[in-house]
């Protein structure tokens, strides 16, 4: 069955260039900008998500970690991959990627497990 990923990111572009390099590696690739979407858009899935790839920083009200708990509740073997410019992050609430990075590194990182 075809893994499913979702990348919450407000950067347009980047989401985009993400999104590509997961769909060439054969993922269902899920975008979005906001918290709220991300979200809304999970608890809407009938299947569970594999992996999260979010921006700490979110447009809207939700941040990343908002999004992968509610994901985690719903799906609970989610893996999580949090991104972000700062180094400043909790590294037990999962893998973490500095901005900017290569979209095929994020590929090769997500599927070491």
């Amino acid at each position: 069955m075809t893994r499913i990923v979702l990348i919450a990111d407000p950067d347009h572009q980047l989401r985009q260039k993400v999104a590509l390099a997961f769909h060439s590696a054969g993922w269902h690739v899920l975008d979005v900008a906001s918290g709220e979407a991300a979200t809304g858009l999970v608890r809407a899935l009938l299947r569970p998500v594999d992996l999260v790839v979010t921006s700490i920083k979110l447009s809207g009200k939700l941040s990343g970690r908002d999004v992968v708990q509610e994901v985690q509740r719903l799906s609970p073997t989610a893996r999580a991959i949090y991104t972000a410019e700062t180094a400043d992050f909790d590294a037990q609430a999962g893998t973490f990627c500095a901005k900017p990075y290569d979209p095929l590194a994020m590929v090769s990182l997500a599927d070491r497990d």
